[in-house]
Order: structure tokens, then sequence, then C-alpha cells
């Protein structure tokens, strides 16, 4: 039997990737064992009572449950960051997607500054306990191994993601529609952008923004609020399922992307399903997922600005593909049969 360790995923991105694996994981009839978040407890009902554990996100309650089953696995995937808090008989894979726990951007607050590099030196306490790291692209990689001194052969880059279901074929790209799919987190950049698209907008008197932050990031909610009082047409949906999703992108025109930092972005993987021209930060993450038709810094609101007036103003070249998905690779490292 295997262990799909996710206790620490509950939404967002990391959540979409994590419905993904159940799934394939299922549908590849692996003898799977799942450690669930709490808060989860009513979103797999397809998973027997006898083969998964929810419990709340806590450091003590998951130690617990290593220490009377650390010897039951045959492997263990953890998708959450942490391997775990014992030294376990199984062979272990411990699936790394948070690039903030090897570089904080700068605007990042001193709460969360504290609280990543408190999280950062607990996995460094815990990286004995795992066989292998799984990452998304190239430079978590490279950061991974030089912030903890790994060896390049215990870390493996197999990036994966779900497609989005095709949407209804008479929704058709609304010219000068732009759409920014990600959580309202700090190093989300939503500020920043914000600015960019009122100047835009005042100036141009075109476009509409369409970006999905729910109302527990308060901050950026509010701020989309006085925006639209003020008429400047911005279309906040919220949060909203994965599957939704996917007539909000057919809408679209451009993507654009201003994060400060990401493992992979979820949100430039879906552009391409849907050939929307992308504009995107001028980092490293955007580069191992596609070539964007413009580039810009994403800590200038006036770069961001003159991304968006570029779409106007010239016949911009079309994004195109760098990453790949290998979740099969995932599901046959998992099989019982495969070799270390």
């Amino acid at each position: 039997m295997i262990l799909l360790d996710a206790i620490y995923i509950n939404q967002s991105g990391g959540k979409v990737l994590l419905d993904y694996l159940i799934e394939v994981f299922e549908s590849e009839h692996l003898d799977c064992f799942y450690l669930l978040d709490a808060r989860l407890e009513n979103e797999y009902p397809e998973l027997a009572a006898d083969r998964c554990m929810y419990m709340p996100a806590s450091l003590l309650r998951r130690h617990r449950f290593y220490k009377k089953h650390k010897d039951r696995f045959e492997k263990i995937l953890c998708f959450g960051n942490l391997p775990p808090s014992v030294k376990c008989k199984a062979d272990v894979y411990t699936f790394f997607h948070q690039s903030l726990y090897l570089k904080v951007p700068e605007n990042v607050g001193l709460r969360q500054r504290l609280m990543l590099k408190l999280k950062s030196r607990i996995l460094g306490g815990l990286i004995n306990n795992t066989n292998y790291f799984l990452v998304q692209t190239p430079t978590i990689k490279k950061g991974l191994i030089k912030r903890y001194n790994l060896k390049e052969s215990k870390v493996w880059t197999m990036p994966f993601y779900p497609s989005l279901p095709e949407p209804d074929p008479s929704i058709k790209g609304v010219e000068n529609t732009f759409i920014y799919v990600s959580s309202g987190a700090e190093h989300k950049n939503h500020p920043r952008l914000l600015e960019a698209f009122k100047q835009f907008y005042q100036k141009y008197g075109k476009g509409e923004l369409i970006v999905t932050i729910p109302e527990f990031f308060p901050d950026v909610y509010e701020q989309i609020q006085g925006l639209q009082e003020q008429g400047i047409p911005i279309k906040n949906i919220g949060y909203i399922s994965h599957d939704e999703l996917s007539s909000h992108y057919a809408a679209a025109q451009y993507m654009i992307f201003p994060s400060l930092a990401e493992c992979l972005p979820l949100g430039l993987v879906e552009s391409m399903q849907f050939d929307l021209k992308v504009l995107a930060a001028n980092l490293d993450y955007t580069y191992e997922v596609l070539k964007p038709s413009v580039s810009f810094d994403p800590l200038d609101s006036q770069a961001i600005f003159k991304a968006f007036e570029r779409t106007l103003n010239e016949q911009l070249p079309k994004t195109e593909p760098v990453v790949s998905n290998q979740i099969g690779k995932i599901v046959e490292l998992m099989r019982p049969t495969s070799p270390v």
C-alpha cells in the first residue's frame, strides 16, 4: 500500500492538483491510503472510509500518525512540502511546491515573512526523512538543492497539472478582456496590477479585467470594490471551482500574470489550453511554463500599464508553451513494482 499525505492542502492551486492526483490514482487503481485535511472531509465521497483519514493540519497530529503507521506503507508521497516527522520504512517522495520557502519576495509582510522562515526551518529539520524530492520546475530544483545542500540526484523535476473541461463552443473571446486567476495572497501582486489597469482604462476607455478574489482576502477585495465604484470594469468572480473556470478563460483574450513568486502557476498552464496571449512577469517561473507574448517588471506598476498598452498598439506574437504534463511518471513511480 502507498500513502498520499496531503494534510496541509485545502485550497487554491494545491487543492486543484490534489483533486487531480486523487482522480488519477483512483482511475489507475493504485492501492492508496489518503491522509487529508479535516476541512476536506466532504470533498471525496468516492474514497472508502477505510482508505482515508481526515485530521486537522497539525504538526503534532501528523507526527502521531507517522509514529503509529511508519512501517505500514511501501511508498509515501508527501504532497505538501514537508517530509514525515519520523524516519519511515517506506520509500518517501516529498512533493515540494512552495517557492516562498526558498526566497521571500520583498513586499511580503513581516508576519508572513516570519512564518515562512519558521516553516523553512522545519523543512530543514526533516530533510533526512525523505528519499527524494519531486518539484515542478528546474528553478525550484536549483533553489531547493542550494537552500538545503542536497545532492542533485535527490531532486527530480516532474511537473503535472490537469486540463480544464472544454467550454461551450458558443463562448467567444471578448476583445480587450484580461483574466488573472489566483488567490489574493500578498505575493500575487494585485495592488500593482489593479493600479495599472485603472490607469489603462482611464487613458483608453477600453478593456475588462477578470479576477478571482474571495472575501477572505479583505484588503484586495475592498480595493477591487473601490475601483468598481469608480467605474473601472473589474469583474471579480471570487473563488469558483476549477471546472467553472473554462467559460471565463474562453471569454478572455489575454492572461495577465504579475505574481512575484510561483512554482508551477496553474493560471499560465491553463492559459495555454485556451490559446490566450499571455502578459507575464519577467521571472524564471514564467519561462519554464511558456514563452509569453509580453513580459514586464512585476515590481513596477508602470511597466504593467505599458504591457496593457501594448495589446492596443502592437500585433503581439503568439504565446508558445514550454512545459509538459508528467503525471504518468508520477503514477509509475508510485506503483509497488517501480524501481527506486
